[in-house]
C-alpha cells in the first residue's frame, strides 16, 4: 500500500489539469491568490512524519498527525470553493494530498477506521517491501508490450497509459495483500484505495466510454498475468466503478 503513487502519473495531471482550466474550472479569488492558497494547502502535508510513520499510520501516530491533516484536508476543500468550480466535474482527479481518505480515519466515529487500524500493521509490512514500486514496474512493462501490439491505427487510443496501468498496478497490490494479510485486509485496502487521489484517475478514466472500452475489452484481455491478480483487478475495477458515474443505456 502507498500513498506516493501520483507522483508517477504527474505528466497526466498536468493535462488533466490544462484541461480542466479550459473546459469549466471558475476561479472566484484572484490567480494570484489561489496559487497562493493552494501552495499553503501542499505546505501542510507532514512530509517527514508521514515517511516515519511509513506512510500508513497507525493509532498512535494518528493521534499525532490527525490535527495536520485534517487541517489540510480542509484547506484543500475551501481552496476548491474559493477557486474552482468542480461541480460539472466530480469525477476530475484532483490532487489533494488525500485529504478525503485522513478526513475519514481520522474521525473516531468512521466506519473505516477501525477496520483500518486493524490492518494497519499488514499495511506497513507491503509498505516497507515495496509492492508498489514491483507492480507499476509490472504494470509499466505490460503496458509498453500492449502498445507495441496495438496497430498504427489504433495507436492514438492508448495515449492515456495510466488508464491501463494503474488497473493492474491497484489489482497487483491487493493481491499481495490478500496472499500476505487474508480477506478483510484486502477489503479495507479497496476502500482505502477508493478515497485516494490516484484512484479519482482511475474513476475519471472509467468514466469516459472510450477509456472504459479499452481496459475491459483491450488491455485485460490482451495481458497474460495470473488468475489471482487479474480477479483483484476485476474486485478494484468494480469497487471505483460505484463512484465513476458511468451512464449506463
Amino acid at each position: 500500500m502507498t500513498f506516493t503513487e501520483v507522483t508517477l502519473g504527474s505528466k497526466m495531471w498536468s493535462v488533466l489539469l490544462i484541461a480542466f482550466a479550459v473546459t469549466g474550472g471558475k476561479v472566484k479569488s484572484t490567480s494570484e491568490e489561489c496559487d497562493i492558497k493552494l501552495r499553503d494547502c501542499h505546505s501542510m502535508y507532514p512530509e517527514e512524519q508521514m515517511e516515519a510513520a511509513d506512510k500508513a499510520p497507525n493509532e498512535k501516530e494518528l493521534e499525532k498527525l490527525c490535527p495536520i491533516l485534517v487541517k489540510m484536508a480542509d484547506c484543500f476543500d475551501n481552496y476548491i470553493k474559493e477557486c474552482t468550480d468542480i461541480s460539472n466535474f466530480p469525477l476530475f482527479p484532483f490532487y489533494n494530498r488525500d485529504g478525503k481518505l485522513y478526513k475519514e480515519i481520522c474521525e473516531e466515529n468512521s466506519i473505516l477506521r477501525p477496520k483500518y487500524l486493524a490492518n494497519v500493521d499488514c499495511y506497513k509490512r507491503i509498505e516497507n517491501t515495496n509492492v508498489y514500486g514491483s507492480c507499476y514496474g509490472e504494470a509499466a512493462k505490460l503496458y509498453e508490450q500492449y502498445v507495441s501490439f496495438k496497430s498504427d491505427s489504433k495507436r492514438e487510443a492508448v495515449v492515456f497509459g495510466h488508464c491501463k496501468r494503474m488497473p493492474y498496478v491497484l489489482g497487483c497490490e491487493a493481491a499481495e495483500v490478500q496472499r500476505s494479510c487474508g480477506d478483510e485486509a484486502t477489503e479495507t485496502f479497496i476502500d482505502v484505495e477508493r478515497l485516494k487521489d490516484s484512484t479519482n484517475e482511475v474513476k475519471f478514466c472509467l468514466h469516459d466510454s472510450e477509456q472504459r472500452n479499452e481496459i475491459y475489452n483491450d488491455f485485460l484481455p490482451y495481458i497474460q498475468i495470473p488468475e489471482n491478480i487479474r480477479s483483484h483487478i476485476n474486485k478494484v475495477l468494480d469497487a471505483l466503478k460505484e463512484e465513476a458515474l458511468i451512464d449506463h443505456d
